[in-house]
């Protein structure tokens, strides 16, 4: 049976203890015990004076979510979370094997495209492999990049963990497009349609001109749908409060553009995370507000036409975000800012790994009720129904290189595992979607153990898996 641990003072003569349980869906439960009758964990003494830790039993029927516990003894209260979690993520029973195929949504071209692949190809694609048999497509991190200045268009270095890339938008598929001469004109200028086959012919894709050329129409678009009422003006406002933080978002992207520098430089104000509308323009704030929607609603065709398929949508989450980002301003509480993400010295690397981003921080992610990573599972799953985990033993452990050192000098931290798989195991069953968790390299066994206790699905690189095995 499930049971809060509490310490206070061995000589506590307070006689009842009172929990109350706040749950998810707003349904409070409260129950009033006995201190003396509540077992012992453990006795300890600190500063001369002993305490003991007791349990305190939690029903059995919590309904599965993220609740609060409010615990009060005398005159000392405490709170904390209570996740009711299933012990297992969501999987599929079938006894015939299956296959699908990773493709970079980048490099799926079409005659449509221009330059690299965009979210219609993904359909199409999807489509193609469903014909084929297969039951799953695969693709890179889809989320926001720095496109602009700074260029890093890395999928593994997002701006967002919880909004999508407006870079892999079908220009032709926008609605808007039917009724505005301006966007038309510019498509169909010769100048414009010169540096389009040009993207095509290039052998590797050129973000940042792709990304202007892209932005040069949605611009157009974005001021011509906000220039006038319309029924598609009534379904954006229903996106915005179904979404309400991508107008920060937004406000967040536009600042940054204007000032042309990290969010680190800018004013106490700013940084703060106070950011007003004279703060930026407005026409560069209502851009990212439209292409924010536009990638939404294409997502969701995306996962529409895989489930009129029966093709799983297979999304990757990567590890961490860019420390420039917008998830490390807006929640810089859950960030450790002054380390990296990395990895110690090993065979190849002999002088360890220091991969950029800051961080989840695991105690304040705790205190938080690790909502910031349940936000990111759900941004995913909403049209994904497989995601992989990039570097899953970061659930478990993850190296940390201080600021300004050398990345053999860094160290692991632990994570609460135990609370973090409660949070993948609710999420993947509330959305019915299987997870893998990418364990490849050098990975303690204890952690594939509790992968599959948890049934979160492994890797394997085929390559190695079908090689004879060398003679002693």
């Amino acid at each position: 049976p499930a049971a809060i641990g509490f310490r206070l003072p061995a000589g506590r003569s307070t006689r009842t203890v009172r929990l109350d349980l706040q749950l998810e869906d707003g349904e409070r439960l409260r129950r009033e015990l006995i201190l003396q009758r509540l077992p012992v964990n453990s006795r300890v003494r600190a500063d001369g004076q002993s305490f003991l830790t007791r349990s305190l039993p939690v029903p059995g029927s919590l309904p599965t979510g993220y609740h609060r516990a409010v615990i009060e003894c005398g005159a000392d209260r405490f709170e904390t979370w209570l996740f009711g979690a299933p012990d297992r993520c969501f999987t599929r029973r079938t006894a015939a094997r299956t296959w699908g195929v990773f493709a970079p949504l980048y490099a799926l071209h079409s005659r449509r495209s221009r330059g690299a692949g965009n979210f219609r190809d993904l359909e199409a694609f999807i489509a193609w492999v469903a014909t084929r048999g297969g039951s799953f497509v695969g693709t890179l991190p889809l989320l926001p990049a720095f496109l602009g200045r700074p260029c890093e268009p890395s999928p593994y270095s997002p701006v967002s963990r919880l909004w999508w890339n407006e870079f892999y938008l079908d220009l032709d598929r926008v609605p808007e497009l039917a009724d505005c001469p301006a966007a038309q004109r510019l498509m169909e200028s010769p100048e414009f349609l010169a540096r389009r086959d040009r993207l095509r012919r290039q052998p590797l894709v050129s973000y940042s001109r792709q990304m202007q050329s892209h932005r040069q129409v949605l611009e157009l678009l974005s001021r011509f749908f906000f220039s006038r009422p319309s029924e598609r003006r009534r379904r954006f406002d229903t996106f915005l409060r179904r979404h309400p933080l991508v107008e920060d978002y937004a406000r967040f992207r536009a600042v940054q553009e204007h000032r042309g520098e990290p969010w680190r430089r800018w004013p106490d104000r700013l940084r703060a995370g106070d950011l007003r509308d004279r703060d930026c323009p407005a026409a560069a704030r209502d851009y990212h507000l439209y292409v924010q929607w536009l990638a939404h609603e294409q997502m969701d065709a995306v996962s529409k036409t895989a489930a009129k398929h029966r093709v799983d949508l297979y999304l990757d989450l990567p590890l961490g975000t860019h420390r420039d980002g917008y998830d490390t301003w807006r929640y810089r509480t859950t960030f450790a800012l002054e380390a990296a993400g990395g990895a110690p010295p090993d065979p190849v690397f002999t002088r360890g790994q220091d991969w950029g981003f800051a961080p989840l921080h695991p105690a304040r992610s705790r205190v938080q009720g690790h909502a910031y990573f349940a936000a990111v599972l759900r941004h995913h799953l909403q049209h994904a129904s497989m995601l992989r985990l990039d570097h899953v033993m970061g659930l478990h452990r993850l190296y940390w290189v201080p600021r300004d050192m050398p990345a053999d000098l860094g160290a692991y931290v632990r994570y609460p595992a135990d609370e973090l798989y409660a949070v993948l195991c609710i999420e993947s069953q509330r959305h019915r979607a299987v997870v893998v968790g990418e364990n490849l390299g050098t990975v303690p066994p204890e952690v594939n153990r509790r992968l599959a206790r948890h049934a979160v699905a492994g890797m394997y690189v085929i390559q190695y898996e079908v090689a004879p095995s060398p003679k002693p």
